[in-house]
C-alpha cells in the first residue's frame, strides 16, 4: 500500500468515526440518514452517495479548507492573454455566462467544485483588475493630451488675440 492509499484509508477511518458519532449512535436523531456504500463512501441523507462523503441538504460550517486545488496567480504571467472587454462581451451575448465559468445548466447537471470555482471567480477579479489598470493608464494618457490640447489651443488664443485683424475687411 502506497503513502496516499494509506493516507486516504486514515481518513476514511477517521470519517467513519466522525460519522458513527454524528449519525449512527444511538442518542443520534439523523441514525437512519446514514448510508455507508461498499465503496466506502458515506452518505447523510442519501442511499447512493457518490463522493467520500455526500450529504442531501444543507450543510453548515463555519470554515472550509479547500487544498486540492490550482490558483489562479498564472493571470499576472507575462505570457498570459487577456481578452478583450469586446470578445467578453461577445462570447457572453453568445453563451449567456463568462468565458471559463461553467453555465447554469452544467452546474445543474455535473454541480461545481468550491475550490475549482474559487480559482476560477479569483482569475476574473485579477482579470478585472488588470483591466481597470488599463483602463486607467488609458485614461490618464487621455489627460494628458486633453491638458496639452488646452495649452496648445490657449497660446494660439493668446497669439491670435495679439494680431490685429486686417484692414478693410
Amino acid at each position: 500500500m502506497n503513502t496516499d492509499e494509506h493516507r486516504n484509508t486514515d481518513k476514511q477511518k477517521a470519517l467513519w468515526i466522525a460519522v458513527w458519532l454524528i449519525c449512527v449512535h444511538p442518542c443520534s436523531s439523523v441514525a437512519n440518514s446514514f448510508s455507508p456504500n461498499p465503496a466506502g463512501n458515506f452518505g447523510i441523507g442519501t442511499t447512493t452517495p457518490q463522493y467520500l462523503l455526500s450529504v442531501k441538504g444543507t450543510v453548515g460550517a463555519e470554515e472550509f479548507i479547500v487544498t486540492n486545488t490550482g490558483w489562479s496567480d498564472y493571470v499576472f504571467q507575462p505570457g498570459y492573454r487577456l481578452r478583450p472587454l469586446s470578445e467578453v462581451d461577445a462570447y457572453i451575448q453568445a453563451n449567456h455566462h463568462l468565458p471559463d465559468i461553467p453555465s447554469e445548466a452544467e452546474v445543474k447537471e455535473k454541480g461545481v467544485s468550491v475550490g475549482e470555482m474559487q480559482a476560477k471567480l479569483l482569475a476574473k477579479v485579477e482579470e478585472l483588475t488588470l483591466h481597470m489598470i488599463q483602463a486607467e493608464e488609458r485614461n490618464n494618457r487621455l489627460e494628458e493630451q486633453n491638458q496639452e490640447l488646452r495649452d496648445r489651443l490657449a497660446r494660439l488664443e493668446k497669439g491670435a488675440a495679439g494680431v490685429a485683424p486686417a484692414a478693410g475687411k
